[in-house]
């Protein structure tokens, strides 16, 4: 017995990812800041760009499911290239070409990654 009144013995706890949950308190991620192009979903899944220069724009790590958003501030109008595994509209590079703040939208298959930008925010 520890010096605390506790007694451990061994148990086997077991957890079902399978079911649905609810929580009550907050949930919520980090989002991460990046000036690069390349967004590695391994380390959000919403994320604050602002690119420094004209940039691809590209994921890693693609994780069948993932959604999340991605806040883009292009302060002047700076090229953004998507790779050939993001997914968008005809007029999306364009869009988001232009300077200004968009909130882009992404969801991932697993290999391929779907986008869709805001009109500029004000």
């Amino acid at each position: 017995m520890a010096g605390n009144g506790l007694s451990l013995s061994t148990t086997t706890f077991a957890v079902d990812f399978t079911r649905d949950n609810a929580w009550t308190g907050s949930q919520r991620g980090t989002p991460q800041t990046i000036t690069n192009g390349t967004i590695d979903l391994d380390t959000a899944n919403n994320f604050l760009y602002t690119p420094a220069a004209a940039d691809d724009l590209e994921f890693s790590n693609e994780t069948n499911g993932q959604s999340g958003f991605i806040k883009l501030i292009n302060p002047s109008g700076y090229a953004i290239t998507p790779q050939s595994e993001v997914k968008k509209s005809a007029t999306f590079a364009t869009d988001i070409s232009t300077a200004g703040t968009y909130l882009v939208s992404y969801f991932c298959d697993g290999t391929n990654v779907y986008v869709s930008a805001s009109a500029a925010l004000s």
